[in-house]
């Protein structure tokens, strides 16, 4: 009987109304924090560039109890993919590095096998367009702290193969943003991880973030645990330092929201605006040389569809049971970031949450125009993804990855094969 009441008092969260106020916010993520499994979480909110809510919810550790605060440390995994791209355009600010530069030029210690005339460019690493593979299973089971970027770029000499034509396809891989900080260090002829600390941790305000795990206050650390909200997940000391190790407070986080919401009026000089509006723009891919970009993945950088439609910028992270997003709005210098230490299942619902409360306001978008173009019909048929990040994996995809294209009346209809078997067998 208790199950079916907490199931039912979850379904009728997952379903409110969106908050209009922030306490009214405060107030339906603290009772699903209450509800589930998830230990705890931190949020921030900047709203018109500043701070309004900066937070941690439940606990930091289940055993023995320890509060989530604003100063408990997290890791924002992928996110640290964000903070190395803003590190490039930093040295692209200095006059050091070009983002069209070949990867050969900038960093001779990465040794990729291209057998195509197109180079790839620092761009195409940070916008997940060279063509490489994501992750090997073998460096998953890398756990060597302190590996620095010419130590994982030395260890994958001659074993990254490039799939496609580099500029191409878009292929989430992890290793690109590490291969991309090789080039920092050149630049700056200094370590990777001094550079972050001094030209873009120590001008933002975050004193309290760092790449290297033994930088960290262990007991400000917060653990991160199994679905079950219980059993501590294994901390994974990874090779791709600048691709996920990255270690914050949600109060460090909140000054890299308020930099990004205000186009970088928190700390001129820093980057410029133009060069954070690139940020958002990808240009290294098929469809951003078609104009399609507001949305797609770019330096560090993609869109999600928040409340009513509206797009926000922003990065996501996933490590060792912590679960992060963070998104923002510059025309409104709104924005938000969170991180919570279990993999329960609840980030979808935070962004929803989130993203409508700071689109509470927003204009109503006008639909998009049906689609009536009769040669579309020539387009129906089936689909199979070829550009999944790792190889020995890419077989699962094209089976239970691929599409169906038919055209409605009017539109297009997109089932996957789960879903057309489903229908199949209803009629």
């Amino acid at each position: 009987m208790i199950r079916w009441v907490l199931a039912i008092i979850l379904y009728l969260l997952a379903h409110s109304a969106a908050a209009q106020t922030l306490s009214e916010l405060d107030a339906q993520i603290t009772q699903i924090v209450d509800d589930s499994n998830l230990p705890g979480m931190v949020l921030v909110i900047v709203e018109d560039g500043q701070v309004v809510l900066e937070k941690g919810y439940g606990l930091a550790r289940v055993a023995p109890p320890q509060d989530m605060t604003a100063d408990t440390l997290v890791s924002p995994g992928s996110l640290s993919k964000n903070l190395t791209s803003l590190a490039i355009l930093r040295l692209v600010e200095q006059g050091k590095l070009d983002l069209n530069a070949p990867i050969e030029t900038v960093a001779p210690e990465v040794k990729i096998d291209n057998p195509y005339d197109t180079p790839i460019t620092l761009a195409m690493l940070l916008e997940h367009t060279a063509g490489i593979e994501g992750s090997t299973y073998s460096e998953y089971a890398f756990s060597e702290p302190g590996f620095g970027p010419k130590d994982y770029a030395a260890r994958m000499a001659g074993k990254i193969d490039v799939s496609w034509p580099p500029g191409y396809f878009f292929s989430y891989a992890n290793g690109g943003h590490t291969f991309a900080a090789v080039a920092i260090e050149n630049a700056c002829a200094c370590r990777y991880d001094d550079f972050m600390r001094d030209e873009i941790f120590a001008p933002l305000g975050m004193p309290d973030s760092t790449f290297l795990l033994a930088d960290a206050d262990e007991n400000r650390l917060a653990l991160s645990y199994y679905p079950d909200g219980e059993t501590p997940a294994k901390r994974w000391r990874m090779a791709i330092r600048p691709s996920g190790a990255m270690l914050s407070t949600i109060a460090d986080l909140g000054k890299l929201v308020q930099f990004y919401a205000t186009r970088g009026q928190t700390q001129p000089g820093l980057v410029s605006p133009k060069l954070l509006k690139r940020m958002e723009d990808s240009q290294t891919t098929a469809t951003s040389r078609i104009g399609l970009v507001d949305g797609t993945y770019s330096l560090g950088n993609f869109g999600s569809i928040a409340g009513g439609g509206h797009v926000l910028h922003g990065h996501a992270g996933s490590t060792e049971g912590f679960r992060t997003w963070l998104a923002y709005d510059p025309d409104t210098k709104r924005g938000y970031a969170f991180v919570l230490n279990a993999e329960v299942g609840l980030r979808g619902r935070f962004i929803s949450l989130l993203g409508e409360y700071i689109t509470r306001d927003y204009p109503e978008l006008e639909a998009a125009p049906a689609v009536t173009d009769p040669g579309i019909a020539d387009l129906e048929g089936w689909y199979e993804p070829i550009t999944h990040d790792m190889v020995l994996r890419r077989w699962m995809w094209r089976v239970f990855g691929s599409v169906k294209l038919t055209q409605t009346s009017p539109g297009l209809n997109l089932d996957t094969i789960v879903q057309t078997k489903a229908a199949n067998t209803l009629h």
